[in-house]
């Protein structure tokens, strides 16, 4: 009775629980928000998929330990200087909810990004246009890991429907 006891009174102090906890656990609650200056971004090599192309879209950490989330917006762009072409890509996250991820100096984290070929549209609707790269955000109203960083990526995109689409961080 008395080894019940204690073994309760420890379980709800959270004495028991605390050791429970992984390393990772303790790194992530610690580690602060990511910089912009301490993320390389670069996009990887093309995978076909039914109508559209998929790039892994990496953030890679160059500083120190650090923590980061959510879904990368891209803004299409062209030219010299840059201007937007079309539409900012979609959330194709599907409901899925963030997660917080812990980097290492040289770790990583990605969003697969989709370009919807734009002859799946009829041009009138489409009006399809060259691209050189893309400026890619990451963050939210309480903390911005990246603001309009360039990633050179040349494609072809709509300028009056989305084509463009990126998943949550994994």
């Amino acid at each position: 009775m008395n080894k019940r006891l204690t073994l309760m009174s420890l379980v709800l102090t959270g004495t028991l629980v605390t050791p429970l906890l992984n390393s990772t656990t303790a790194v992530a609650a610690s580690a602060p928000s990511c910089r912009a200056g301490q993320l390389h971004l670069s996009m990887g090599r093309a995978q076909g998929a039914a109508g559209s192309t998929i790039y892994n879209l990496r953030f890679t950490n160059v500083g120190p330990t650090c923590t980061l989330f959510g879904v990368p917006s891209l803004q299409p762009v062209a030219g010299n200087p840059l201007h937007h072409v079309g539409p900012v890509s979609m959330n194709e996250s599907r409901g899925e909810m963030a997660a917080l991820h812990t980097l290492t100096k040289g770790q990583s984290a990605v969003s697969a990004v989709s370009f919807t070929e734009t002859g799946n549209f009829p041009v009138a609707r489409c009006h399809p246009a060259s691209i050189t790269g893309v400026l890619v955000t990451l963050g939210d109203a309480a903390v911005t890991f990246v603001a309009h960083r360039f990633v050179p990526q040349v494609q072809s995109v709509c300028t009056t429907v989305p084509s463009v689409g990126a998943t949550l961080l994994s």
